[in-house]
């Protein structure tokens, strides 16, 4: 724009964001083809993202009571 701000450094964030979306969904395409193939373990997200918190706590837990630190 004339005497306005400079467009180009909103718009090359725009193409940059969506640059990175479509790397993340290449991303989330291979990691779900190696989980089917079996090479990879599917850690509990088809129970969410709460599940796997608390299997984690649990598991930590679990750890540190061997450790002794936890009653």
């Amino acid at each position: 724009s004339a005497g306005g701000l400079p467009q180009w450094p909103a718009k090359g964030l725009v193409v940059i964001g969506f640059v990175m979306l479509v790397f993340q969904g290449i991303s989330e395409i291979i990691k779900q083809i190696a989980i089917m193939r079996g090479k990879l373990d599917d850690d509990d997200s088809s129970r969410g993202h709460a599940a796997a918190a608390e299997a984690e706590a649990q598991r930590l837990l679990d750890q540190a009571k061997a450790e002794g630190l936890a009653p």
